[in-house]
């Protein structure tokens, strides 16, 4: 569908930002992660377009430390949205925190098939899976459901205009 198909149906878009408040515990990952690594030198890296693979791969490690470190954070922000009735997507980077996401909703939601439900689509997955995952979301309406996705398995080209609610756990970019 194009925008001027369903762009006059779209709800207002709104804004907001979840702050991490970090224990002790999560510092210490976020270093581990750091570990060996010069943030000084990566960043002069970035700027001067010169990215080897200690800079990729320190930036890989620090995408994923702190991706795992949010996971509770985004998890009690979409029990919330559950609890509100509401359709929720969720974009992440790596399948690892997709799963985590999925299982830890699956604990706190024991009983999720009589109230909403839940999938996860990665890059895993075939096309044609992914589009059915798709199709379910789209089409139970008036539902509460939750499809949590990385960004390269549903990231672009996909509508998922059901949700008015759109979780960002990570942020894409390439640097």
């Amino acid at each position: 569908r194009t925008v001027d198909q369903v762009g006059l149906n779209l709800p207002a878009i709104m804004r907001s930002t979840l702050d991490c408040d970090l224990d002790e515990y999560d510092k210490d990952e976020l270093r581990s992660a750091l570990k060996g690594y010069s943030a000084e030198q990566v960043v002069d890296a970035l700027h001067q377009s010169r990215l080897g693979a200690d800079s990729i791969e320190w930036i890989t490690r620090i995408r994923k430390a702190t991706s795992l470190v949010k996971l509770p954070f985004t998890v009690e922000e979409v029990s919330s949205f559950i609890d509100q009735g509401e359709a929720v997507v969720v974009f992440v980077w790596l399948k690892e925190t997709a799963e985590r996401i999925y299982d830890a909703l699956m604990r706190r939601y024991p009983e999720r098939s009589r109230t909403f439900t839940l999938s996860v689509v990665t890059g895993d997955y075939d096309l044609r899976y992914r589009e059915a995952q798709v199709d379910f979301f789209q089409q139970r309406v008036g539902e509460s459901d939750v499809i949590i996705a990385t960004y390269d398995a549903l990231g672009v080209g996909v509508t998922l205009t059901k949700s008015r609610v759109i979780v960002l756990h990570d942020l894409e970019w390439v640097p």
